[in-house]
């Protein structure tokens, strides 16, 4: 059965992982797993600033979003196991959100 992907406007943040981050030229890809194995892409367009802190298979406790200027906003994604440690933040214009749904 492949996997499909359907637009979302939110993802369950919480008791999730990031499973892959893809960087490209203004792009960011990132795969986020939930505690129920539903699995998520987030588009982070516009991207210009990522930092990262061992992100990946990581659990996150937290997501934020705050204003970074120049039209861009900052989403950061906390640890779940340090409330006060961010490790993972991407500068961006905007986000897409998608889910990977079952289909024929």
């Amino acid at each position: 059965m492949m996997k499909h992907l359907k637009k979302s406007d939110a993802f369950p943040v919480e008791d999730g992982r990031i499973k892959s981050i893809w960087i490209g030229t203004g792009i960011v890809k990132l795969v986020f797993e939930a505690w129920n194995s539903r699995q998520f892409v987030l588009i982070f367009d516009g991207a210009d600033c990522v930092k990262s802190s061992h992100a990946v298979d990581e659990d996150i406790g937290e997501y934020k979003v705050s204003v970074a200027g120049e039209g861009k906003k900052l989403h950061s994604f906390y640890s779940a196991w340090e409330y006060d440690t961010a490790i993972l933040e991407i500068a961006a214009e905007s986000v897409r959100i998608y889910q990977a749904v079952n289909g024929k």
